[in-house]
Parts: structure tokens; C-alpha cells; sequence
């Protein structure tokens, strides 16, 4: 997969075969150079809101993400989709990684190894 920029602020994610050459993926920058829009070709557009350089808000089609922040440290990620609304608990390391999420049905174990297993 290959990236070109465009003079209008944006960047296109491509295959690399000129045979079969099509735009997978659209991304569109903020004033302050961050993703604030991604348009995939197969799928509805996804806004990205911030706070003090922090993804806040994430909005694709009728799905609605909000990320929770507390002393530099992610603590949960509220979602909606319609009427139906899912919150995961996030425990992180000292990088901002994040380990586990506990919702309300399950615990979901995020940790690699060093090796990416």
C-alpha cells in the first residue's frame, strides 16, 4: 500500500499494482496535523474530534465513540450505535498502551508480547 498527498490538506492510501490501482482510504488533516477525517472507499466516513491534542470524539455513520482521560491515562471508551451502548473499563502501562478492557459481559486482555504475539 503507497500514500500521496494532495495539495488540498489530505492524503490517499493506495495499492501499489498500476494494474489494479484504486484509492482504499481517504485521510483529511486539522490545522494542527492531526487525522480530524477518514473516508474509506467501502465504508461511511469517520470525524475525529480532539481535546489538548487528545482523540476525543469519534463519529462514523450512527456510531458514536467517546474516549475518557484522567492524569494523562485513558480510563474508558463509551459507545452508542443506535440504541444499543457499550462502555469499556481500560487499564493502561506507562506508555499509554492499553492492557485490558473490561466491559459489563467480558474482559478483553490487549497485551502483546515483544514480539507481537
Amino acid at each position: 500500500m503507497g500514500y500521496s498527498n494532495l495539495d488540498c490538506g489530505a492524503c490517499v492510501a493506495m495499492t501499489n499494482t498500476p494494474e489494479t490501482r484504486c484509492v482504499l482510504c481517504r485521510y483529511r488533516y486539522d490545522a494542527l496535523d492531526r487525522i480530524a477525517v477518514v473516508d474509506p472507499e467501502v465504508q461511511e466516513v469517520v470525524s475525529r474530534f480532539y481535546q489538548k491534542n487528545r482523540l476525543t470524539v469519534e463519529i462514523q455513520g450512527a456510531t458514536r465513540r467517546r474516549v475518557f482521560h484522567g492524569d494523562d491515562r485513558l480510563l474508558a471508551e463509551y459507545e452508542t450505535d443506535g440504541s444499543i451502548t457499550r462502555t469499556n473499563l481500560l487499564s493502561t502501562d506507562r506508555q499509554i498502551s492499553v492492557l485490558d478492557a473490561l466491559s459489563s459481559e467480558e474482559r478483553q486482555p490487549l497485551a502483546y508480547s515483544p514480539y507481537g504475539h
